[in-house]
């Protein structure tokens, strides 16, 4: 999955992209678009993790803070239990949040 800004308005698929939000991308999908980074990395996160996922890989990009990264791992830690969760930075450009999920 990944999680990447929005740069104009449009429609794809039924869904209502705004120029500034972010869009959840599941399998090449777009799930979501809202205005915060994080609430697209759940979006993500939700259809990606099923009860027979052991690890997400999250690694963030060149636009995601300290503060962000803590709050994602953190999200996913205590929200996926059962799950190990690995954080990388990637300081990659264009998507804030790449993961993958086994």
């Amino acid at each position: 999955g990944q999680v990447t800004f929005a740069i104009k308005d449009t429609t794809i698929d039924g869904l209502e992209i705004k120029a500034n939000n972010y869009m959840a991308l599941c399998e090449k999908k777009i799930v979501a678009c809202v205005p915060d980074k994080l609430e697209a990395l759940k979006n993500v996160l939700t259809n990606l993790v099923d009860e027979d996922s052991e690890i997400i890989t999250l690694i963030c990009g060149e636009d995601v803070t300290e503060e962000e990264q803590e709050a994602a791992q953190n999200y996913i830690e205590e929200t996926f239990e059962d799950v190990e969760c690995e954080v990388h930075i990637g300081k990659q450009p264009v998507y804030s949040f790449i993961i993958g999920v086994e």
